[in-house]
């Protein structure tokens, strides 16, 4: 894979001279397809930084810039830019991996190589799976005001363009929203229309926002799974049926209500979700909090019969991340056992392939100190056996869950360190890829920074553009050299003085 980078960093040594004329660009895509757009959109933003003028006729040109895809030559996310005369073709092995070519020809672009420089380079993915863990910040699963002053700045849609944009940026692949219970801020219930707080104006509102997130991640190419704690409601379905008195926000740590009026509202809603909202890609389910009481079993069960169910009601293909359980007995308490493990493998094998894909199977990966070390000490509740792994699955990855309580906000970049942690837990067959993110920060308002002049960001994310750039870049290819990050600095900073 090293060799790949070889062009690669050539051409970023490669300069623009100045006493070259701009080049007249036309840009060769597909319009109808909303990846193919988005691909076209992002590049020809980058010839025009530089200089170029990219054209909307295809007559006249100097140069030609092809994005199509080609999945006979090339596997799923993996690109190749080829370059012959005046002509430089980006192939995609499908319309994400089209993407990933047109951005990283783009970042050469900036980097300063002009087209008739460009060489001819190919990458493909080492994971199938590199994700980011954002919390929503309303029904938080901890109440806390460091979470509440995020709710103006992740309604606002400019935000997750530009949180989207870094993603596909760096290569992550899906975007997982985390929330006690999303159900009623998406839909009102067809049979429960009393579980929903809202007038008709302010769910509109709603489902504006969550439209437009799986709307502009679905343009770049990213899945989408909205990932919840079981068992909670709205505290207005509980106030009108006198059931699941404390399963809502912002209570947490309570004993599962598993009445059939619940049962069928929850399951009615994650159908009801699905079906109404398209671009959703797929749920994630948890065995945690809002099941206390319950047994490893019993939650398992429930688990089957109410959202895996739901989730399979809808008529349309959905995709699943199952956490393991990190309770072995009836409390919300940690804990791990050799039987929870194969009954929750038992579960999940059962299933087969009635999901879209592998199932992700979510493990936090050294609880949530993920950059403590890269050796693989423990998960949620103690050491892990190896039921999940022996013999290998057929039907689901694990997915470590690179959890961020160890800095939090504070700006990190140690490209040898997730190296060694790809190198020493990404590479078995039955890895699926990683999560990034945390558990009580959240990315969004940027409340850290006293003097806002001259910073060059607007949002938190954008203060650690290196935690998200390295995580991803190295998820998708390991072998991406230090130069990569290097040009990244010189992008924003300018040049070292000699």
């Amino acid at each position: 894979m090293a060799k790949l980078w070889i062009p690669l960093l050539a051409m970023a040594g490669a300069m623009l001279t100045t006493a070259a004329r701009a080049e007249r660009v036309f840009i060769l895509h597909d319009a109808a397809a909303p990846q193919a757009a988005y691909a076209a959109r992002r590049l020809g933003a980058a010839l025009a930084e530089r200089g170029q003028e990219v054209v909307s006729q295809r007559t006249g040109y100097d140069r030609l810039v092809s994005l199509d895809v080609h999945p006979q030559r090339l596997g799923p996310e993996a690109f190749a830019i080829v370059s012959e005369g005046r002509v430089v073709t980006v192939l995609g092995g499908d319309a994400r991996g089209m993407i990933y070519g047109a951005l990283a020809l783009a970042e050469t672009v900036r980097d300063g190589t002009s087209l008739a420089d460009v060489g001819s380079f190919e990458q493909r993915p080492h994971l199938a799976f590199r994700g980011i863990k954002f919390n929503l910040p309303w029904d938080t699963y901890r109440p806390s005001s460091a979470l509440d002053q995020h709710v103006d700045t992740v309604r606002d849609l400019r935000f997750w363009e530009a949180f989207l944009d870094m993603m596909v940026e760096n290569r992550f692949n899906v975007i997982s929203l985390w929330n006690l219970h999303p159900y009623t801020y998406m839909v009102r219930p067809r049979n429960f229309p009393e579980a929903s707080p809202w007038s008709d104006a302010e769910l509109a509102e709603w489902q504006h926002l969550f439209r437009g997130i799986f709307r502009l991640a679905k343009e770049r190419g990213l899945d989408t799974y909205l990932v919840h704690w079981s068992i909670f409601v709205s505290r207005e379905f509980a106030e009108a049926h006198a059931v699941a008195r404390e399963n809502f926000y912002p209570h947490y740590y309570v004993d599962g209500d598993t009445s059939e009026i619940v049962r069928r509202y929850i399951r009615e809603s994650v159908t009801q979700v699905l079906e109404e909202y398209p671009d959703l890609d797929g749920i994630g389910i948890s065995h945690g909090e809002g099941m206390g009481g319950m047994t490893p079993l019993q939650r398992q069960q429930w688990m089957d019969d109410v959202i895996i169910a739901g989730m399979l009601d809808a008529d349309r293909p959905v995709k699943l991340i199952h956490r393991v359980p990190f309770s072995s007995g009836t409390t919300s308490g940690p804990g791990v056992s050799a039987h929870v493990e194969q009954v929750t493998r038992a579960a999940m094998e059962k299933l087969g392939d009635r999901f879209d894909g592998p199932i992700w199977v979510e493990m936090k990966f050294n609880w949530s100190h993920a950059h403590s070390t890269p050796q693989l000490v423990k998960v949620h509740g103690g050491r892990l056996g190896d039921t999940y792994f022996v013999p290998e699955p057929t039907n689901y990855k694990v997915t470590w869950m690179a959890r961020n309580e160890d800095f939090f906000a504070l700006r990190w970049g140690v490209p040898d360190f997730i190296r060694e942690h790809i190198r020493l837990n990404g590479s078995a067959g039955y890895v699926g890829g990683y999560f990034i993110g945390s558990e009580c920060y959240i990315p969004a308002l940027d409340y850290f920074t006293a003097v806002k002049e001259p910073v060059d960001w607007t949002w938190a994310f954008q203060r650690q553009w290196l935690f998200y750039k390295l995580w991803g870049r190295l998820l998708y290819d390991p072998a991406t050299p230090d130069a990569v990050f290097q040009a990244g600095f010189t992008r924003r900073y300018g040049a070292r003085a000699k």
